[in-house]
């Protein structure tokens, strides 16, 4: 969060208003994908959780998710 200067706010609306919940088949975490408004520019936003725990939060190119999706990394 800190690393891509990501707040708090943000994180909570992807979660609690997700366009796309899946699960990441490698590591079993769900992953919570919303477009918004970041950086100045509409973006992905991908907010992984294990257990209640965020684990990362990272912006993501439309391309990378319809690749994993396609490659079933995420279902």
């Amino acid at each position: 969060m800190r690393e891509r200067e990501i707040q708090r706010p943000l994180i909570r609306r992807v979660i609690d208003q997700p366009e796309q919940v899946v699960s990441d088949t490698l590591t079993g975490y769900q992953v919570y994908v919303k477009r918004l408004s970041f950086k100045r520019k509409r973006r992905l936003v991908a907010v992984t959780i294990d257990r209640d725990v965020v684990v990362s939060v990272h912006p993501i190119r439309d391309k990378d998710l319809i690749n994993r999706l396609n490659n079933g990394r995420w279902v």
